[in-house]
């Protein structure tokens, strides 16, 4: 009985000293709380599997989505497509068109899609009314451009479209901005700031009438400075990447190794975490590229490692390249 008294005693008392940790855990942990949560998860295979830190890596093949000033890299029109196997009824998609033009620019047109489904409705006594669903989107439009063989910038319009709840939608626009620089042939750097004005515009008055109210939830601010290294003499690309987001700062890295031709693996972690708010998250990937209809065809898959969830997430892209 002593010795219980003892263990409960040193239990409660380090309960009590871990609250402080938790509260702390909690503001640092904020901007996971605020809008647009998915649009943060990444865009395409590849790009998760590195970790999501692309946004310098100059291969022509990164959406506008990462970082608008890498689009003059794009010497050809490009077409992606990206499906996302969620657990708990979510849902991520996408599709991404990119098109050079001459001699030294680019632009692309993309859509990021996600939301949940079969959310069951109840009413006051617990019976089952109807079926709900929400649907989150993103269309957007980059454009970028290579004043010089070192250095280019780009723009991206956002408009974003929420339907959330019957007569409650949102339509918004934000921007982002970005700029890539060439410190070598192999080695390049970025810069990034993302989500600039975006936000959600509520107003449930048509719901509520006049106990409704106007609210405006604001997307965090996005600041990102990036790496990528792609040695000319080696199948190997390596990046990284340090992104500052509300109070915290993120880092995350990739790599990809091309052991045969037209084959390539790829792993990258995100979400590491200075504060550890955070628990890393992991992710592994490989593509097949080939030739279909005069058109160069990559099938890539991702396996992302999940938090707090009943499964992880695959990914699946395919990518066209219009020869």
């Amino acid at each position: 009985m002593k010795l219980r008294r003892i263990v409960y005693k040193i239990t409660l008392l380090l309960l009590v000293c871990s609250l402080p940790m938790v509260a702390q855990l909690q503001s640092e942990n904020s901007y996971s709380n605020l809008a647009g949560v998915p649009f943060r998860m990444g865009f395409y295979s590849r790009g998760i599997s590195f970790g999501n830190a692309v946004s310098s890596l100059t291969d022509g093949t990164v959406p506008a989505y990462y970082n608008p000033a890498l689009l003059p890299y794009c010497q050809q029109s490009s077409f992606m497509a990206t499906y996302g196997i969620l657990s708990l009824d979510r849902s991520l998609n996408a599709i991404s068109f990119m098109q050079h033009i001459n001699p030294n620019a680019g632009f692309s047109l993309f859509l990021l899609n996600t939301g949940i489904s079969d959310i069951d409705g109840r009413d006051i006594n617990g019976y089952h009314t109807e079926t709900f669903s929400t649907s989150e989107n993103l269309f957007g439009f980059s454009f970028g451009l290579q004043p010089s063989t070192k250095l280019s910038f780009g723009v991206t319009i956002k408009v974003l479209y929420y339907s959330l709840y019957q007569s409650i939608k949102n339509t918004t626009a934000g921007f982002d901005i970005g700029a890539v620089y060439k410190l070598y042939d192999e080695l390049s750097l970025g810069l990034v700031i993302q989500d600039i004005n975006s936000k959600y515009k509520w107003d449930t008055s048509k719901l509520y009438g006049e106990e409704g109210k106007s609210t405006i939830d604001r997307f965090p601010l996005r600041r990102k400075i990036a790496l990528a290294y792609q040695p000319q003499w080696a199948h190997i690309t390596v990046a990284g990447e340090y992104e500052r987001i509300e109070k915290e700062s993120l880092v995350r890295f990739g790599a990809e190794f091309s052991p045969v031709k037209n084959f390539a693996v790829r792993a990258g972690v995100d979400e590491i975490t200075f504060s550890r708010a955070f628990d890393p998250t992991p992710s592994f990937g490989a593509s097949f590229r080939t030739e279909v209809f005069h058109m160069e065809t990559e099938f890539q898959h991702t396996y992302l490692i999940e938090r707090y969830s009943p499964s992880n997430i695959h990914y699946l892209t395919l990518y066209l390249k219009f020869l």
